[in-house]
C-alpha cells in the first residue's frame, strides 16, 4: 500500500539516470545532464541572468562591476574573492553590508540589481544575495516562479549563448577586479568578441575558452568560498518550488 501511494505521488516525476526529476526541471527537456556546470558554475553565477535579462548584457556588466566595486571597498580593497559568485556573499560581516548598502542606498543602478533579482531572491529566499535587501523577502507566488524558470532554461545547456553571455561577465569581473592574469596571446584578451556568439569563429573559440576557465574559478578556495552550502540549498529549493510540494527528495 505504502509503495502504491509513492508510485502515485512521483507519477509526475521523471527518471534521468538515477535522479527523479519533478516538473519544475523535467520541463527543460534534454538540457539536464548533471556536470561540474551544474553541480557548482551556475548556482553560483545564475543572478547574472536576471541582470542580462532585464537590461542587456552592457547594462549588467555597468551595474554588477559598480556593485563589486563597492564590495572591495568594503572590504578594505582585499582581493581574490570574486563577488560575482552568490556563495562569497556569506563572507560579508554586517559592518560590511551595512556599508555597502549605505554607499548604495540611492543609487539608481543599486535599485536596477534588487528589480531583476528579486523574483529569483523570492523563490530561493536563503540566498546569499538577500544580504543586499533593505526589506524583508515577500513570499514566493507563481509568477516568479514562472519567471525563474524562463531564465534557468537557456543557462542550463552552457553552450547557449545566454550562458556565454553570463560566463563572459563573470570573466570580464575576473579581469576588471584584477583578479585574472592571462598569457599576453590569450585570446580571452579579445573578451569582447563574444557579442558575435555563435556567428563566427573567434567568438567560437573563446566561448569555448570560459567554458574551461570557469571551472579553476569554482573550485579554488581563493576565489570563492567552497562550503558548497548555497550550490546545494539551490537545487534542493529547486525540488521543493515543483507543485506537488515534495520536498524530500533532494541532492545528495
Amino acid at each position: 500500500m505504502q509503495f502504491e501511494r509513492k508510485n502515485k505521488i512521483l507519477k509526475d516525476h521523471k527518471l534521468v539516470g538515477k535522479k527523479l526529476l519533478p516538473p519544475f526541471l523535467h520541463s527543460f527537456p534534454g538540457q539536464f545532464n548533471e556536470s561540474p556546470y551544474l553541480n557548482k558554475v551556475l548556482p553560483e553565477i545564475i543572478w547574472q541572468g536576471f541582470l542580462i535579462e532585464k537590461f542587456g548584457v552592457p547594462v549588467a556588466s555597468s551595474i554588477t562591476l559598480k556593485l563589486l566595486e563597492e564590495i572591495q571597498s568594503a572590504r578594505n580593497f582585499e582581493k581574490s574573492k570574486l563577488f560575482c559568485f552568490i556563495s562569497n556573499f556569506e563572507l560579508l560581516s554586517q559592518n560590511q553590508i551595512d556599508r555597502i548598502l549605505g554607499k548604495l542606498f540611492l543609487d539608481s543602478d543599486y535599485k536596477k540589481i534588487i528589480e531583476a533579482i528579486l523574483p529569483f531572491i523570492r523563490t530561493f529566499p536563503e540566498c546569499p544575495l538577500r544580504a543586499l535587501l533593505y526589506n524583508p523577502i515577500a513570499e514566493c507566488n507563481d509568477e516568479d516562479i514562472t519567471h525563474v524558470k524562463s531564465i534557468i532554461k537557456p543557462l542550463l545547456d552552457k553552450s547557449s549563448k545566454e550562458a556565454t553571455f553570463v560566463l563572459a561577465n563573470t570573466i570580464y569581473f575576473a579581469f576588471q577586479m584584477d583578479i585574472l592574469k592571462v598569457p599576453e596571446d590569450s585570446k580571452l584578451l579579445n573578451l569582447n568578441q563574444i557579442e558575435f556568439y555563435p556567428d563566427n569563429e573567434e567568438s567560437k573559440i573563446i566561448a569555448s575558452l570560459l567554458r574551461a576557465s570557469i571551472n579553476i574559478f569554482v573550485q579554488q578556495d581563493i576565489f570563492i568560498e567552497v562550503s558548497e552550502k548555497w550550490q546545494k540549498y539551490f537545487w534542493n529549493q529547486a525540488y521543493k518550488r515543483e507543485p506537488h510540494n515534495i520536498d524530500n527528495l533532494y541532492f545528495s
